[in-house]
């Protein structure tokens, strides 16, 4: 059981959500994946079953942040958090802090059974992923055969009374069947639709070239999901897309996320070893990688510390003077493979990937009159 003190808000304690990450093995091997452990790239330390952390060492992490912060939301994710030994101890620990939890899996391994046992945790949501309405495009994304299992441990997941959030990763192979899938989710019963977009970080660094979607793919995704929220099924677009890319507000209602780095709605990641990240898209460790349990460590002051507060002013050097960049922050810093340095961070690869052929107005008037923006590549 973590405890959890009722009164941290008035206490004027910072306040941040936070995801809480299993461990990082997987059965499927998503295209997409941006697990910062995998891959030639990988960042952190493998996290394998002979070093995975307990249910009580995990508890006793959550434990600590609960009295140091005004968590909002909590978050259990993976890899793959049905694959952990730990995942229901933890459910039932952090039940108790009495804070909207939701967790995220790839709904393979989602029984009837393990479906009526989530449904007793009151959970805001769980999120699973398709990337395809058809077998042969959802496998292609996620390495496996994989497409009955989801959508049976989706139908699973509704059937036990278990909100469901719906979840499609744009990219360049699957941009053109957004309709095709979101009205799979709407038949499956989700009651909210999750449009990401392809994220190169972590492993899928190394897929970025194939992988990544141009402006025009962005557009049919977003023009085939507006039906949609337009019918009254709440959709979002969970990773930012820069606003140079593509004006936003002409795909109302769908909700367009910026990054929350550095404010009230940072959604900080507590790995498996331990240390704080950014975001569980980010790499670089807080603090050095500082266990939180690290008694010498003052937590209250993560939120406000130079790491977090100063991240917002790193802009890119292609963002500088752009009377958005305060908000949109150049896209996703992590796909952008944030240095921490105290150097500019790269530009989004949505928007990098136009530079490196020859010039056509494709963008927005607000990018060409700031430099030469190549043709769709």
């Amino acid at each position: 059981m973590v405890a959890t003190d009722k009164s941290a808000a008035s206490a004027g304690q910072p306040s941040s959500a936070l995801s809480i990450e299993l461990g990082y093995t997987c059965n499927q091997a998503c295209a997409y994946c941006y697990n910062p452990s995998r891959g030639s790239r990988g960042a952190l330390p493998q996290i394998t079953a002979n070093n995975a952390p307990t249910a009580d060492l995990l508890l006793r992490r959550v434990a600590r942040l609960l009295a140091a912060w005004n968590i909002t939301s909590l978050t259990v994710t993976g890899g793959e958090p049905l694959r952990h030994p730990a995942l229901f101890p933890v459910l039932d620990g952090v039940a108790f802090a009495g804070k909207p939890l939701q967790l995220i899996t790839n709904g393979t391994l989602v029984t009837d059974a393990v479906a009526k046992r989530l449904a007793e945790y009151r959970l805001a949501a769980v999120q699973i992923t398709l990337n395809g309405a058809t077998r042969e495009l959802h496998s292609e994304h996620v390495g496996r055969d994989s497409f009955d299992e989801a959508i049976r441990g989706a139908t699973a997941l509704v059937a036990a009374n278990v909100p469901l959030t719906g979840c499609i990763v744009v990219t360049r192979q699957n941009a053109e069947h957004v309709a095709a899938i979101v009205e799979l989710w709407r038949g499956i019963g989700a009651k909210q639709i999750a449009l990401s977009r392809f994220s190169p970080a972590g492993m899928s660094l190394e897929r970025m070239q194939s992988w990544l979607p141009r402006r025009r793919d962005l557009l049919t995704a977003f023009e085939q999901a507006q039906p949609f929220a337009r019918a009254g099924l709440p959709i979002s677009c969970t990773v930012p897309v820069p606003a140079c890319l593509l004006d936003q507000s002409l795909f109302a209602p769908i909700e367009f996320g910026q990054c929350a780095i550095g404010s009230p709605y940072q959604e900080f990641a507590l790995g498996p070893d331990g240390a704080l990240r950014l975001c569980t898209l980010h790499a670089g460790r807080l603090a050095g990688g500082r266990d939180v349990l690290d008694e010498t460590w003052d937590l209250a002051t993560v939120v406000n510390s130079a790491e977090v507060a100063e991240y917002r002013s790193h802009l890119p050097e292609f963002c500088q003077g752009c009377a958005v960049a305060p908000s949109c922050l150049g896209g996703c810093g992590a796909s952008s493979r944030y240095r921490g340095d105290g150097l500019p961070r790269a530009l989004d690869p949505l928007v990098q990937q136009y530079f490196a052929v020859e010039p056509s107005p494709q963008l927005l008037p607000s990018v060409r009159a700031r430099t030469s923006v190549g043709a769709e590549p």
